[in-house]
């Protein structure tokens, strides 16, 4: 602190007097005429407060303990966090694990071992152990008042039949139920003596002779006759669907019209002009240069060439090359057996009877089996 605050601070504990003051008048009774000068609040305090602003005004400082005398929300939460840090003070004796164990052994030396009949008198030679659970003795005051009233009434509670419940009240006993009761067997009894020989007919068949058959569409009952008109009508706009179907299938056609020109056409080119890249330090020909020349920076030249494909006789795999005819041998089989052929391989399908070469005619595998037409080509 600066000088002038510090001189400050001396002339205000001058005018106030020793902190002990409030200390003493804190620790004198709640009518001691001391306590004129204080706030007339300080009666309101508990034991555990008076002793907080005690503590403050003997180590902190009088002006603060003043402070807290003055009845507000804030001075009555720091008094409360005082008094809390007071109780959390308290020393808690430390204990080891060893005098935890002694406490707990010196307990149960001091519990009395179990005996068997403990309570029976030397007088009486027999043992109640009825286990059934205690009945109360005493009921509320209200249940009580409800059971005198029923007795004076000459009444008793009847508890409900479980298997009646789901009855409704009073439908049982009706004039009109019972009435309705009586007209069905009157009319049973009727039925009976008509046609002693003939069953009677059930409800499900008298229904279903008396209303047509019905099924339910879409959530809607209808006939079978509407069902069967409802499927027979058509749509006004058929011909739209006719049209929009032929429409559709000329787009397909023309697509497979193109792609088999386009098949055909690439059937037929077996070459074609394309760049190719030659080294005269490595002398070679190829469609792009080598990982070397580009490392070793060769000067090797883009000059125009004819892409050639070709398939081998034997097993039919394919190459391109940029000479005349391959110069090396296939790498499947070996051979250097090499045939020109299209830019793309043909697609073969199925083989039809018409293909299949049989000179002896139709045979038959076994005796009585299946005959398959087969063609002798002549």
């Amino acid at each position: 602190k600066s000088v002038q605050e510090k001189a400050k601070d001396a002339r205000l504990l001058a005018s106030l007097g020793s902190g002990d003051r409030i200390a003493r008048t804190l620790s004198q009774p709640a009518r001691s005429p001391s306590i004129g000068s204080l706030p007339p609040t300080i009666k309101f305090l508990s034991s555990e407060e008076k002793s907080a602003i005690r503590k403050v005004a003997s180590q902190e400082s009088e002006e603060m303990a003043n402070r807290l005398l003055v009845p507000s929300l804030a001075n009555r939460s720091i008094l409360a966090g005082l008094v809390k840090d007071q109780k959390a003070a308290k020393p808690v004796p430390e204990k080891s694990a060893k005098d935890l164990l002694n406490e707990h052994t010196r307990a149960l030396s001091r519990g009395a071992a179990p005996k068997l009949g403990r309570g029976m008198g030397s007088q009486s030679g027999m043992i109640s152990i009825d286990l059934s659970p205690s009945v109360k003795s005493s009921y509320s005051a209200s249940h009580s008042r409800a059971l005198s009233i029923l007795q004076n009434k000459n009444k008793k509670l009847e508890a409900e039949d479980p298997n009646n419940s789901h009855r409704k009240k009073g439908t049982a006993s009706t004039p009109d139920r019972i009435q309705k009761v009586m007209k069905r067997v009157e009319r049973s009894s009727t039925e009976d003596e008509g046609s002693p020989n003939q069953k009677p007919a059930s409800k499900k068949q008298k229904l279903e002779d008396q209303s047509p058959k019905t099924v339910r569409v879409f959530g809607r009952e209808m006939t079978q006759e509407e069902l069967d008109k409802l499927r027979s009508t058509k749509s006004k706009n058929q011909h739209l669907v006719a049209e929009a179907e032929l429409e559709a299938t000329d787009r397909y056609f023309d697509a497979m019209e193109k792609k088999d020109e386009m098949e055909s056409k690439m059937l037929s080119t077996f070459e074609m002009k394309t760049k190719a890249v030659t080294c005269h330090v490595c002398n070679y020909t190829a469609f792009k240069a080598s990982e070397i020349c580009k490392r070793e920076q060769h000067r090797y030249k883009v000059i125009d060439a004819v892409k050639r494909f070709y398939h081998c006789k034997n097993c039919k795999k394919r190459v391109t090359c940029l000479t005349k005819i391959p110069k090396e041998a296939c790498s499947q089989c070996g051979e250097a057996n090499w045939v020109r052929a299209g830019m793309i391989a043909e697609r073969k399908g199925p083989k039809l009877l018409a293909d299949q070469l049989s000179v002896r005619g139709n045979e038959e595998k076994y005796l009585g089996g299946n005959v398959a037409n087969s063609n002798i080509h002549i």
